[in-house]
């Protein structure tokens, strides 16, 4: 659901009124505020990763080819999506004619000194708040073109509660906007607390308890399933060292020279 029909169904049952206002009324800007309060509390509930905000970097915008023309390792830095949370585990490069593609592994900053120079490796800088950068250390002079891609864990997307320009406290946020969290149910319930508690309405718990029985319920589904490769790298040796250190530096076809 947008944003506008989540609005719809928020608003007409917090009032019990089917005369749903606009998007100047400040009933709107409370709900995106209100959206966002469930929003934030759905993304970081017990620390719980959803399935549903890992993606790709291709996919969040990040076009970057390998250009390096030398058999000599070329060290590169690329600055990542914006709305990335944490990496994942490996660097892809695929050749765009005939699919072949590589994997290169992700170390962290502090064991780069304990890597061969020669070897292919990749590693993250940065952080959620300040945006990630990523530096691949790759040597091959038949990879030039190669498109690079890696998973990643997005930050959710959050209804736009940006000011406008009138100084009417009206927010930028046009309906449209459609957030990852998988039920609307929770978002509604959660909004409808927020709303009910700031006008001292005791019924507020029991939509706050609507809102937790629909989380838990997302959490039960996010948990089952046949699992499969994490796609950020174990730490199979108890070390905390990011990935486990048997891992080849590529794996599949089509290495370059």
């Amino acid at each position: 659901m947008d944003f506008q029909n989540i609005f719809q169904e928020y608003y007409g049952l917090f009032r019990g009124d089917n005369a749903i206002p606009g998007v100047t009324d400040p009933e709107w800007a409370l709900a995106v505020y209100a959206g966002n309060r469930a929003i934030r509390r759905w993304a970081n509930v017990d620390a719980e990763e959803w399935d549903v905000l890992w993606t790709t970097a291709s996919q969040q915008g990040f076009v970057e080819t390998y250009q390096g023309t030398s058999a000599n390792p070329i060290i590169t830095t690329y600055a990542c999506p914006d709305n990335m949370a944490r990496p994942g585990g490996f660097i892809q490069m695929t050749d765009p004619v005939s699919g072949s593609y590589i994997h290169i592994r992700v170390v962290k900053l502090q064991d780069v000194q304990m890597q061969n120079a020669n070897s292919p490796y990749a590693y993250f800088t940065g952080g959620e708040q300040i945006g990630w950068s990523m530096t691949l250390n790759f040597s091959g002079s038949s990879n030039f073109g190669w498109v690079i891609d890696f998973p990643m864990y997005m930050q959710p997307t959050y209804f736009n509660a940006t000011l406008t320009a009138d100084g009417l406290g009206n927010v930028q946020e046009d309906g449209t906007t459609i957030s990852e969290c998988p039920d609307s149910t929770f978002l509604i319930a959660s909004m409808q607390g927020a709303r009910l508690f700031e006008t001292r309405n005791p019924f507020f718990q029991q939509r706050e308890k609507d809102s937790e029985v629909a989380l838990k319920g997302m959490q039960l589904k996010n948990g089952t399933g046949t699992p499969g490769d994490p796609w950020n790298l174990n730490d199979s040796n108890q070390s905390g060292n990011f990935g486990p250190t048997n891992t080849p530096a590529l794996t599949n076809s089509g290495i370059g020279g």
